[in-house]
């Protein structure tokens, strides 16, 4: 593995020195304890918490609508930190946000509405031109973004088929930034001029994005590289003469390059502090890269038997799990869900019987770290048992194709499904 320039180090108490192993364990900044935590959170009363769950998601919930209809075919589906908001994206280049809201509801009136809790259409990021490959939510915003923002909003990354990826912002229209150019934000006159260097601009489809870190940084695929950016974000002055002129920059700090022919797939945590960046490629081979130190520390040879993995899962949640802090798992057509040790470097236990054959399918960890949770081309999704390896429950019914991704909510015992029938449905346990 390759590697261009050097990261300047993360100042954190966690990660000034080089680990002795590479331990995944997330702890909140300037903490010297896991993260894990009995904090109570604000459940509704039509549902369970996980630790009141059996992990069986059969039951539809019937919100009103009772699902999240698109146009054209998702990709992928994902909550926000606290499950307040869903974002599905579509091959039609377009991004739907839904908000939960708190709906009284009288019977009488509306017998369809069986939930005070509902989905509310919140906006729709229109930008992309080709297929949205992937969509992922920032960490929760520190004060000063807020300020920047002009109040308490969310950050969402997005990347596409058409070249480019882009930071939104809930509250701003427009996405904030642009990633175009691999070396950075140009300047304005240079715009169009010819002096960009031959190559300056992505000439792939970006396969994946991240924000990474806390938000202190974005990671993007893109062929053979995987690039590292620091980004800064300006407010508009008041009484500025170009209200609408987008004055945010982007600057590239490092970038690894693959000996395999292309990048397949890649993941990293974000909610939390953690340094390290895991990889698949064209290969079938995993490598995992310490931003800390700027290398590539370790690589799993012949991670599939099936096509080249392309999808990595971590649990990313504001609260992990302590099962998944050293684990993480892999998709791969024609290939069973495996679960990863990244201390023994071994396949722990493998999680099959779903339909697998066609289409890149996505799994999910339970917030709990005791489910796992996949799409089927049987039109439907499984689960699993993470300690056993037991299929909890096959679920079909609600879609028409194939499901292509699947989430849980980090809030209460939820689970939405996004299918190629251009639907996100929502289960629960009864």
């Amino acid at each position: 593995m390759k590697s261009s320039k050097s990261l300047p180090e993360i100042k954190s108490k966690e990660f000034n020195k080089r680990p002795s192993s590479t331990n995944m364990e997330l702890k909140r900044p300037g903490s010297s304890q896991s993260i894990l935590s009995n904090e109570s959170m604000d459940i509704p009363n039509e549902f369970k918490s996980y630790d009141q769950c059996k992990g069986v998601f059969k039951y539809r919930i019937k919100y009103n609508p009772d699902c999240i209809q698109q146009t054209g075919s998702l990709t992928s589906v994902v909550y926000n930190y606290n499950g307040n908001y869903v974002a599905s994206a579509s091959t039609n280049s377009s991004v739907c946000i839904y908000k939960y809201r708190y709906k009284p509801r009288s019977l009488e009136k509306d017998k369809s509405n069986l939930y005070d809790w509902n989905w509310k259409y919140s906006r729709e990021l229109i930008g992309h031109n080709n297929t949205i490959t992937n969509v992922r939510w920032g960490a929760k915003c520190n004060n000063e973004m807020s300020k920047l923002m002009g109040g308490e909003t969310q950050l969402l990354i997005t990347s596409s088929k058409d070249n480019t990826a882009r930071l939104w912002s809930l509250n701003k229209t427009d996405p904030l930034l642009v990633f175009k150019f691999i070396h950075g934000t140009p300047k304005s006159h240079q715009l169009n001029s010819k002096t960009f260097p031959h190559g300056s601009i992505f000439t792939y489809e970006i396969k994946d994005a991240s924000l990474f870190y806390q938000n202190h940084f974005i990671a993007l695929l893109h062929h053979n590289k995987l690039y590292f950016y620091r980004y800064l974000i300006q407010k508009q002055e008041a009484g500025s003469v170009k209200p609408h002129q987008n004055n945010n920059k982007y600057k590239i700090t490092t970038s690894y390059t693959t000996d395999a022919q292309y990048f397949t797939a890649f993941s990293c945590i974000n909610n939390n502090l953690s340094h390290l960046l895991l990889t698949a490629s064209s290969d079938k081979s995993i490598n995992i890269y310490d931003a800390n130190v700027n290398k590539n520390i370790l690589c799993i040879p012949n991670a599939s038997k099936g096509k080249p993995i392309h999808s990595i899962t971590l649990a990313d949640y504001d609260t992990p799990c302590s099962t998944f802090h050293d684990g993480f798992l892999t998709c791969s057509i024609n290939d069973s869900i495996r679960w990863w040790d990244i201390r023994t470097q071994h396949n722990v236990r493998v999680f099959e019987g779903h339909s697998h054959s066609k289409y890149p399918l996505r799994c999910s960890i339970s917030p709990c770290g005791r489910y796992i949770s996949s799409g089927s081309e049987e039109n439907g999704y499984y689960i699993w048992d993470v300690r056993t390896s037991n299929t909890l429950a096959k679920v079909s019914g609600g879609h028409t194709d194939a499901v292509m991704d699947i989430a849980f909510n980090p809030r209460f015992a939820e689970l939405a499904t996004a299918s190629i029938d251009g639907k996100v449905r929502f289960f629960t346990e009864k």
